[in-house]
């Protein structure tokens, strides 16, 4: 896997969302944030019975294996820009997939049909339901957002030399912050500016 490093000059640089971690930082180099996704939980659009995030409890809760999701409703996501604020509540079971459109598809068959909810990036959650995943996606999000996961480049330690490429990297993403573009490209795409966290 990417996150585990040791890429072995099969790539050089990895821009794919990745959240830095404690556990990650120990073979990986990230350079700042160049963008913050809210985590957003959703329910079918046909749900009436859950209006609040403690109406989760107990429920039957899908995200993506192994990602700050999942790590988030197990209670052991540890970020190494904020603290973590955990629900006073627990799923009655995760269920966890591949990736996040392999949950999404699953709620959308109907409210409770396999899941009563989902937990993803607000982003992925936002172009589904306004592209219909294809062809109907009755989905609606609920609550506000429970953590920002702050997204990086990221480089693997054994490459050489990596320390250069980062501060080269450091500076095209200041640059791109500085005039603008992220934010323009985060709004043609996500319809919402999220190059910095909420209330900055």
């Amino acid at each position: 896997m990417i996150t585990g490093g040791k890429w072995s000059k099969r790539w050089d640089l990895s821009i794919g969302s990745m959240t830095p971690t404690a556990e990650r930082k120990k073979v990986l180099m990230f350079t700042k944030a160049y963008y913050y996704t809210p985590a957003q939980f959703a329910v079918n659009a046909q749900n009436t019975g859950i209006k609040s995030l403690k109406d989760l409890e107990g429920k039957i809760i899908g995200t993506c294996s192994e990602c700050t999701y999942d790590r988030w409703l197990n209670k052991d996501l540890v970020l190494l820009d904020q603290e973590v604020v955990y629900a006073d509540w627990s799923p009655g079971k995760i269920v966890t997939y591949k990736t996040d459109a392999d949950a999404i598809q699953d709620l959308a068959l109907g409210d409770g049909v396999r899941l009563d909810a989902i937990l993803s990036a607000k982003a992925t959650l936002y172009e589904a339901i306004k592209s219909g995943c294809g062809g109907g996606c009755p989905l609606k999000m609920i609550g506000d957002p429970v953590f920002y996961d702050a997204l990086s480049f990221a480089i693997d330690k054994s490459r050489s030399p990596s320390d250069k490429y980062l501060a080269k990297l450091e500076e095209v993403l200041a640059a791109m912050h500085a005039d603008g573009t992220l934010s323009k490209l985060s709004v043609k795409w996500y319809g919402v500016d999220l190059t910095k966290k909420a209330g900055e």
